[in-house]
């Protein structure tokens, strides 16, 4: 990560459960990320923590005392960040090397459409419009509305 976050957020997710039915959920959040960690501590409405997920020395840690952490897949969390703050450039030569392909068409300064693709078929897209982020992934069903707050 070339740029230093340290900001609230707020998340709203859907997601697709196995039987077909949808689900949704809300937090607000603090993101703190920099080149060696990254920090993302979940909020209810009042403040309460539920949780929060680490990943530093290419692990990743998620603690609740709310949420069941052994049904979150982390290392898609992880993912999605990067997909949505990780320089382009970084991201799209991993991905090529691991035989995706990975576009970005900006405008602006900071806002840009980010696509990961497969043979053709989109696995997923990010798009970054000030301060509003949508990520939705295809291929697993689910997607983010991220509102950015300022930075500290």
């Amino acid at each position: 990560m070339t740029l230093r976050i340290d900001m609230p957020q707020r998340i709203e997710g859907n997601f697709v459960k196995p039987d077909g039915s949808n689900d949704s959920f809300e937090a607000d959040s603090w993101v703190r990320a920099n080149d060696s960690v990254l920090s993302i501590t979940l909020f209810t409405g009042f403040g309460t923590t539920l949780g929060e997920i680490t990943y530093a020395s290419d692990s990743v840690k998620a603690e609740s005392s709310v949420m069941d952490v052994a049904k979150l897949k982390t290392e898609y969390l992880v993912a999605d960040f990067q997909i949505c703050f990780y320089p382009f450039d970084a991201l799209r030569k991993n991905f090529e090397q691991a035989g995706f392909a990975f576009s970005e068409t900006r405008s602006g300064d900071a806002d840009f459409v980010r696509t990961l693709s497969d043979n053709g078929k989109t696995i997923l897209t990010a798009r970054k419009s000030g301060r509003e982020i949508h990520l939705e992934n295809v291929l697993r069903r689910y997607s983010y509305h991220i509102t950015l707050g300022e930075e500290n």
